[in-house]
């Protein structure tokens, strides 16, 4: 008996299998392309610098006591500081160590686009406060801001910008900023009108002045003067300071500490500065390194404090310790009601000491926090007024809102 056969029109085979071939793409497209949705969050922090970095990381439990939902961006030398903190995003876990070297070294570096761009789909914040010590913090300020957000710099220093030159990448950068927040009315008054779109700037508290405030009512001293192997001499604390013209004002410094033995010289060296430009096994140097006990803390000991250009001798002069500032080629000057000096040389340095040890000027109160004067409360205000914004902003030119 004859099998029998059946036969395919071999067009129609054809079109059937492209038109599954073209099904199952389009699935796979469906279920394997698609974005995650961002994350929303009340307020988004970006910290480069330890300035910045320790302003923001005291700034969090206050964030946290006013149920603000935030998440932090760091990188740089303000990575060490948020290493086991939750809702970070630690930049320099993901660089590669040319990177670390760059963003270090050039202050200018930005992201590849590609990284700037992942960081900006994954999260969406209605505020976004950064530091200004980076121009990457003023790229990603950018970004976020043309897609909606409400965008804050803090200037986490107490001198006038001009003459900073870690401020710069970030002036030079000029991201779209809605408001500046600064700590001194003497900075506040330095700064352009066109530093932000409504030219408006802020004076707040700095948040870092509370973790000294605290340190210095909590601190046991003789405890700790014992502990860091200290006499009864009075204490002087070198705050330390990177750059070729901290070198300078370190050579004024030293020359004039070997002529004052019967002070007690003690050098705590900057975060950035990798290998300490004193030593404590050299029998001759007059300053003792003091580099496993933070700052904040050596500073309760200390009679005078003597600076660069540190936020230490700001945050010194706040709490009442005498200040000096040693400047080479700048002119002296005499500032905030005799606490701080400025200095040029090691004769007016030596004056300087000599005036402050022992004619110290009459204790000043601490500041104390004024009611809404806060970041914290700053934010909690806008959040409160403002609603999240779906609006991307395409163009940055002749936008008002």
């Amino acid at each position: 008996m004859p099998q029998s056969s059946i036969s395919v029109d071999p067009l129609l085979l054809i079109t059937l299998c492209v038109i599954l071939l073209l099904t199952g793409c389009a699935l796979r497209k469906n279920t394997t392309t698609s974005a995650p949705p961002s994350q929303a969050i009340d307020v988004l922090l970006i910290a480069y610098d330890n300035g910045d970095g320790r302003a923001f990381r005291s700034l969090l439990p206050e964030l946290d006591e006013k149920n603000i939902n935030w998440h932090l961006i760091a990188f740089g030398p303000a990575t060490a500081l948020f290493k086991n903190t939750p809702n970070t995003t630690l930049l320099n876990a993901s660089a590669s160590p040319e990177q670390l070297r760059e963003w270090q070294n050039n202050r200018y570096t930005t992201l590849p686009e590609k990284d700037a761009a992942l960081l900006t789909e994954k999260l969406s914040p209605q505020i976004v406060l950064s530091g200004m010590a980076h121009s990457i913090q003023a790229q990603l300020v950018q970004q976020w801001w043309q897609q909606g957000a409400w965008t804050i710099a803090f200037y986490d220093n107490m001198e006038p910008p001009g003459g900073q030159n870690w401020v710069k990448p970030w002036l030079d950068y000029n991201p779209t900023v809605e408001q500046l927040l600064v700590t001194t009315n003497l900075v506040k008054r330095s700064f352009p009108d066109k530093t932000t779109r409504s030219g408006e700037v802020s004076l707040v508290y700095h948040p870092a002045l509370q973790e000294w405030q605290e340190t210095f009512e909590r601190e046991d001293r003789q405890l700790l003067a014992q502990s860091l192997n200290l006499d009864d001499r009075p204490v002087v604390l070198v705050a330390g300071g990177y750059g070729d013209d901290f070198q300078r004002s370190l050579e004024v410094i030293t020359s004039a500490a070997a002529l004052r033995e019967d002070l007690q010289w003690v050098f705590t060296p900057h975060p950035r500065t990798l290998i300490s430009p004193v030593t404590t096994n050299n029998d001759h140097t007059p300053l003792r390194t003091i580099t496993n006990t933070p700052t904040v803390r050596v500073a309760t000991l200390a009679q005078v404090v003597v600076s660069h250009r540190s936020t230490v001798g700001w945050m010194s002069a706040q709490i009442g310790i005498p200040v000096i500032f040693v400047r080479p080629k700048e002119q002296a000057d005499i500032i905030e009601r005799g606490r701080v000096r400025t200095v040029d040389d090691e004769t007016t340095f030596l004056n300087a000491l000599h005036r402050q040890l022992d004619n110290p000027p009459e204790h000043i109160p601490q500041p104390e926090k004024k009611a809404g004067s806060s970041i914290a409360d700053l934010l909690e205000r806008r959040l409160r007024e403002q609603k999240p914004s779906s609006i991307k902003v395409e163009s940055v030119n002749d936008i008002q809102l």
